[in-house]
């Protein structure tokens, strides 16, 4: 099967090799005998190259196609929803913290700008420090809000 599927001598199966193969009688059988559909070659390649390098090791490949043979279960698609929910919460969540700095970080460049002198802020202001409004409503958007 190795040598059907394209798999150079370092035993790597790149994207080229495999959508090269991808409709020989051989290949389909061995998908077939597996239960898998490879209708999408890009996707399903994608879905065996976890690191995102564009090629996969024979090993992993074989892993890779028994890792998803056969129907999804209620429970494998229950978990797919939940992490995607919480994913989007998250980035909700993360999404108005920047907003809310982003604004603030807008206030002060705009009271530079219209002439609040160096000498006129305090040292911590001039050190980095947060003006007691920042520190309120960054309060509100606490970032630990953003790990839960």
């Amino acid at each position: 099967m190795r040598c059907k599927l394209g798999a150079s001598d370092s035993g790597v199966i790149t994207y080229a090799m495999f959508e090269e193969k991808i409709d020989s009688p051989a290949v389909r059988e061995y998908f077939e005998t597996l239960g898998l559909d490879v209708w999408d070659a890009w996707s399903f390649f994608k879905l065996l190259d976890l690191d995102g390098g564009g090629s996969v090791e024979i090993e992993e490949f074989f892993k890779g196609c028994l890792r998803l043979r056969g129907q999804a279960r209620a429970v494998d698609i229950g978990k797919i929803m939940h992490d995607q929910t919480w994913m989007i919460k998250s980035q909700g969540r993360f999404h108005t913290y920047m907003e809310t700095e982003l604004h603030f970080l807008k206030q002060e460049i705009a009271a530079l700008r219209l002439g609040s002198s160096l000498t006129e802020q305090s040292p911590r202001t001039l050190l980095g420090g947060r003006s007691p409004q920042h520190k309120k409503m960054r309060s509100k958007h606490n970032l630990s809000e953003l790990q839960e």
